[in-house]
């Protein structure tokens, strides 16, 4: 808990502070139809989409739209 993005992490994102609040993790993969790219600093990127869903830890009134399903 509170690392500093390395000098080689730009962009950086952080979903959570802590990492064990995630109950959950899937992953799907698929094809990108595109053109390859021929430029080598192309070779390492990724196109990435991420879907969040919240729910509360601990329900209230404050966060009762949250607590769905």
């Amino acid at each position: 808990m509170g690392r500093a993005p390395g000098p080689n992490e730009d962009p950086f994102y952080c979903l959570l502070w802590d990492d064990r609040q995630v109950s959950h993790l899937s992953v799907e993969t698929d094809l990108l139809l595109d053109e390859p790219s021929t430029e080598k600093t192309d070779l390492r990127r990724v196109r990435i989409v991420i879907t969040v869903e919240l729910r509360p830890y601990d329900v209230t009134y404050f966060n009762l739209g949250f607590a769905g399903s």
